[in-house]
């Protein structure tokens, strides 16, 4: 009972119908009795203690932490349980998240606080297998992270007894030479609290979009940008101007490097030139750039050897009903939870 497997969630159970299909990754859930057993089986107690260190020790000390949790064994009957999904998801990259009862309190978000890990999940069982039980100890050790503890001691939290499971999925994208990503990804918001135009309400919600993994969505880059879109008002764009437009292009994307069983950060321009040509559906995230002017690729006809590329999602929006579809899934997870 301590792991358990998600399939895969028809989009009939939704409600919401589309072009796009909706489905959820294959899932498993590591549950939080796995970590209290793996504190105990290393009589790591006193590490807890951490939280209550003036904040700069914390940071100073995290390093370690996480190499002592890294260091750590898990019980038997569990790293029986990562193999069998291992075994299930042979090949697949996974990321591994945290889920952790702070991060699903009212009240104060803490998203984004603890860590998610990508593996490739390449080679032989054993290095998969040591590979997947060091991302979930360097998740477990998050919870003794500078963040989250800072985060915690403002909202008068640290005495909480946070509770921290694992969720493992399957990464959604495509084995494209080296690298394993997906054309693009995001993350949406119900509610929008940046609205560039007084026609967008609150309830129009916002979704960050990038090409490759989603990462650079979630977190914000320093000199690189996601391109927003508020899915109840798609065609209002936050950049109005040609020259905007290209100034804040996403200009480096995420991927897996399947060769080297790495993440990594390549350039967009890099990348198209090279496989372009292999990316589902890349014509509706580009626009193509000729100096003066920004126009949609004629039939989603792209030159990636010539052309000046820029990513705009404009076919995204004014030729397919994935925003409208968005919205809908948007307005039903606001009204479910």
């Amino acid at each position: 009972g301590l792991i358990l497997a998600s399939r895969i969630l028809d989009r009939s159970q939704l409600g919401i119908e589309g072009a796009y299909p909706i489905r959820t990754p294959e899932t498993w859930y590591v549950s939080s009795e796995v970590m209290r057993a793996f504190v105990r089986f290393n009589d790591l107690g006193e590490v807890t203690e951490q939280k209550y260190k003036p904040i700069d020790q914390v940071r100073a000390e995290y390093p370690r932490i996480i190499q002592t949790y890294k260091n750590s064994a898990f019980p038997p009957e569990i790293v029986q349980g990562l193999a069998m999904i291992l075994d299930a998801l042979e090949g697949k990259p996974l990321i591994v998240r945290s889920s952790s009862l702070l991060e699903d309190r009212l009240g104060a978000s803490f998203a984004g606080k603890y860590k998610s890990l990508f593996l490739a999940n390449q080679g032989s069982k054993e290095d998969r297998l040591t590979a997947l039980t060091d991302a979930i100890a360097e998740v477990y050790a998050s919870v003794m992270g500078p963040d989250p503890i800072e985060y915690r001691a403002e909202r008068g939290l640290l005495d909480f007894q946070e509770e921290m499971a694992i969720l493992i999925q399957e990464v959604i994208g495509t084995s494209i030479g080296d690298y394993f990503f997906p054309t693009f990804a995001g993350v949406a918001f119900s509610h929008n609290d940046f609205r560039w135009s007084a026609r967008i309400k609150q309830q129009d919600g916002l979704a960050r979009l990038v090409p490759g993994l989603g990462t650079r969505a979630v977190d914000r880059v320093a000199n690189d940008y996601p391109v927003l879109v508020a899915p109840g008002q798609p065609r209002l764009r936050v950049n109005a101007t040609v020259s905007e437009m290209v100034q804040y292009s996403p200009t480096h994307m995420d991927v897996i490097n399947l060769k080297t069983n790495s993440f990594e950060t390549v350039g967009v321009a890099d990348l198209l030139k090279r496989h372009g040509r292999e990316m589902t559906e890349v014509g509706k995230i580009l626009s193509v750039y000729d100096g003066q002017r920004i126009r949609h690729p004629i039939g989603f006809a792209v030159d990636f050897d010539n052309d000046d590329l820029v990513v705009t999602f404009d076919g995204m929006v004014k030729e397919t009903p994935f925003f409208t579809q968005l919205g809908a899934v948007l307005r039903l997870l606001e009204e479910q939870l």
